[in-house]
């Protein structure tokens, strides 16, 4: 009888164990095929988001809150110097900004201010940025909207160059020369220095230009300049006034400063300059209005 509840025990073990690993088996299957079909949503869901980014005219990164890249729109691949947006994925944005005006982190639109990125072509662009948060997937990520504004950038500079400097020489205009003498001036006052102006006149230069044409007045006006620019001006500035007109306002602490500093302009001038039938000696026509201390500077500013 004993024999008979034992084998009876053991069949019923036996049925448990095989409903058991049933049940598991069902289990894994089941958790497999949920497996598949989240991420079978997750893979359309994402790839939906990648069909509109593809098709968004400005640049887009979806990148991780510690900056590695997710997703990547053409338009971000072109900008950051990329071939295709696939080559970004797993890159640290981040880590391209070279020298940056604003925080890349902070969130909203920055207008007034741009970061340098280094691109993936080792060249570098200026960018504004958009950064936004949100979430994908479940996860947090930060949307990076990319502006290339180098261009701008290169414009503005372009025409700031051209608004303060003498088309002919590249020297300081007028304009510029104010600013700068503004500087000097401030300057001087705190370390305690005197600022000189050498005004220079080339005389006879009309006979240069009615003698032998405006193009050769004007190749002696640029190397009056290119001597000018040459001189220790220890921070000074020398600058274009017009015509045959120069100044140069250099920083001295003495007399024997501003006689040296006239010694200078004098010997880069009086050094000949060479024309297609005459040999001019502009040192002869050099002259030195005056030379202004500090306290007379203050006495007519």
């Amino acid at each position: 009888m004993s024999d008979e509840i034992e084998a009876a025990l053991r069949r019923a073990i036996d049925r448990e164990k095989k409903a058991r690993q049933y049940a598991e088996s069902l289990v894994e299957e089941r958790t497999e095929s949920l497996r598949l079909a989240y991420e079978k949503l997750r893979n359309a869901e994402e790839q939906e988001f990648f069909d509109v980014l593809s098709k968004m005219p400005c640049a887009v990164l979806l990148a991780q809150v510690s900056g590695e890249i997710s997703l990547a729109n053409p338009a971000a691949a072109e900008i950051l110097g990329f071939a295709q947006e696939a080559d970004l994925i797993g890159l640290n944005w981040l880590r391209m900004v070279v020298d940056d005006e604003i925080d890349p982190l902070s969130e909203g639109v920055q207008e007034d201010a741009a970061i340098l990125l280094r691109k993936g072509d080792g060249s570098f662009s200026a960018v504004h940025i958009i950064v936004g948060s949100s979430a994908f997937l479940g996860r947090p990520v930060r949307i990076i909207i990319l502006h290339d504004v180098s261009e701008q950038r290169r414009l503005h500079h372009q025409l700031r160059y051209q608004a303060t400097h003498d088309v002919l020489t590249g020297l300081p205009n007028r304009a510029r020369l104010l600013e700068r003498l503004s500087q000097h001036i401030a300057s001087a006052r705190l370390h305690g220095m005197g600022l000189s102006l050498f005004f220079i006149d080339l005389d006879k230069f009309k006979f240069i230009n009615d003698s032998q044409g405006h193009a050769a007045g004007d190749l002696v006006l640029c190397e009056i300049a290119k001597r000018l620019q040459t001189l220790p001006l220890a921070g000074g500035t020398a600058a274009r006034l017009g015509g045959d007109e120069f100044v140069v306002a250099v920083p001295t602490h003495c007399a024997m400063d501003r006689l040296q500093m006239a010694q200078a302009i004098l010997a880069a001038i009086l050094q000949p300059i060479q024309l297609e039938r005459i040999d001019q000696i502009m040192g002869e026509a050099l002259v030195l209005r005056n030379t202004l201390s500090m306290a007379q500077m203050r006495r007519h500013c």
